[in-house]
């Protein structure tokens, strides 16, 4: 097996593996995408594919204050920093939260400024 940078000439291909695992393949030609590669088995087939995409994350400090401050804050900090990150070229943010705060902040988060749930995460230091 040897793994190369991803080439035009692979994309038809990709999206035939999607497609077959049950999601959309993703613009590979965005500016937020960082780095793809492709791994091929000894006959030359291309049997699996990677791509990084550019993301920020998002991390939120909040000191006591009444409820209706807190409110105030979180929309002041939700549009000043969806306007920074865009000037940035970003497309997207994710926000991990603790199991404790998941449910009842996260209905806020979605339900007071659009937030959206997405897949369980993992990660890896480097």
């Amino acid at each position: 097996m040897i793994a190369r940078l991803l080439e035009e000439s692979d994309i038809p291909i990709l999206n035939r593996i999607a497609q077959q695992n049950g999601y959309e393949y993703p613009d590979l030609s965005k500016p937020d995408i960082e780095a793809a590669m492709v791994v091929e088995d000894a006959s030359g087939k291309i049997i699996a594919a990677a791509a990084a995409k550019r993301i920020s994350e998002l991390y939120l400090w909040v000191g006591e204050t009444s409820p209706i401050q807190k409110m105030a804050a979180l929309r002041a900090l939700h549009e000043a920093m969806a306007m920074e990150l865009r000037e940035l070229e970003y497309h997207e943010s994710n926000i991990f939260l603790p199991p404790k705060l998941e449910k009842a902040f996260g209905r806020r988060l979605s339900k007071s400024f659009g937030w959206q749930w997405n897949w369980r995460s993992l990660f890896l230091k480097f």
